[in-house]
């Protein structure tokens, strides 16, 4: 069963991008392509210590920024990124440790589609690591990656 989406003093969504930032629909992605995943997080309190926890669907991967071929994306604001604290990035999901924040802020990621098929796309999630009743979950769905 799908978790319902939940908001409680924190919103997250999740946008899926081309590589000119406009917005891709989930159904007609085709193995190869690179996708940019926007992560909006906002608040109208400010909010320390949160935890973003992006589970990828099947099919996907992240793409490594520090790759000598990795592409710059110059539409991307760099005023608009969440003060991060540290980003891990797993084979499964991407997460991210925000700093103080107050108001909206984004972070963008990219991934590449590299198998084919129907996927599960699991709900964006991001709480507040000393005060879990702060969180947000939003988002799951699936994805389609053509050959």
């Amino acid at each position: 069963a799908v978790p319902p989406p939940v908001d409680a003093g924190l919103e997250v969504r999740r946008t899926l991008l081309d590589a000119q930032g406009e917005p891709v629909d989930g159904t007609k992605i085709r193995q190869g392509d690179l996708v940019v995943v926007r992560l909006t997080v906002q608040s109208p309190n400010r909010l320390e210590n949160v935890v973003i926890d992006e589970l990828l669907p099947g099919g996907f991967e992240i793409e490594n920024p520090a790759l000598a071929g990795s592409r710059t994306l110059p539409w991307l604001n760099r005023d608009m990124i969440v003060p991060t604290l540290r980003v891990e990035r797993r084979d499964d999901r991407l997460l991210v440790f925000a700093g103080p924040f107050q108001g909206r802020y984004d972070f963008h990621y990219a991934v590449r589609a590299v198998t084919a098929g129907r996927f599960v796309q699991p709900a964006v999630q991001a709480s507040c690591l000393y005060a879990p009743a702060i969180q947000s979950r939003s988002g799951a769905g699936t994805v389609e990656v053509a050959e």
